[in-house]
């Protein structure tokens, strides 16, 4: 179900972010809110990943909203927009400990999800940097008419993990 001011896809999104364009395919049965997940991620992301990849099968359990992959085709960044399960995140956090994970979502009553990535962490030791970004229901408004993002502007809640220190806040 749409939140107040999310737009209707007509199948695909079209986003710009400097040079880049992507085009963001909505799958059946994905919501509006994933795509535009996607979109933030990719924009904040791509200038510290150039070779960020969207939606790319890795022959794992679990398939990335957002990849770059090391040298030997391991991830080194993972990000996942929307809902996650309790059993995808301590999945990651147990299987991809030196890569930098990011979990998006918009702000909800009660959200508790990053409780949920502490809770994981708590559980696994960890070399990478975990962050749980959390969007406004304003989010579609950083997307203008013609699909630019400017990364700038984008402003969620980030919540980090350290590799060693526990939580912190931003």
């Amino acid at each position: 179900m749409r939140r107040p001011g999310e737009r209707a896809l007509a199948g695909k999104l079209t986003v710009r972010v400097g040079q880049r364009k992507v085009v963001l395919a909505k799958s059946a049965g994905e919501s509006e809110r994933h795509v535009l997940l996607k979109a933030l991620l990719y924009a904040l992301f791509v200038e510290r990943y150039p070779d960020l990849l969207i939606e790319r099968n890795l022959g794992l359990r679990y398939k990335p909203d957002l990849v770059a992959l090391g040298p030997v085709q391991v991830p080194r960044f993972w990000a996942e927009g929307g809902v996650t399960s309790r059993q995808k995140v301590h999945w990651l956090v147990r299987h991809l400990r030196d890569g930098h994970l990011v979990f998006a979502r918009q702000s909800g009553p009660g959200d508790t999800f990053g409780e949920t990535v502490a809770d994981a962490l708590r559980r696994e030791s960890r070399h990478g940097l975990v962050e749980v970004l959390t969007f406004g229901d304003d989010a579609w408004d950083a997307i203008a008419a013609d699909g630019t993002i400017d990364p700038a502007a984008l402003r969620p809640v980030i919540r980090r993990f350290e590799p060693s220190d526990g939580s912190t806040g931003r």
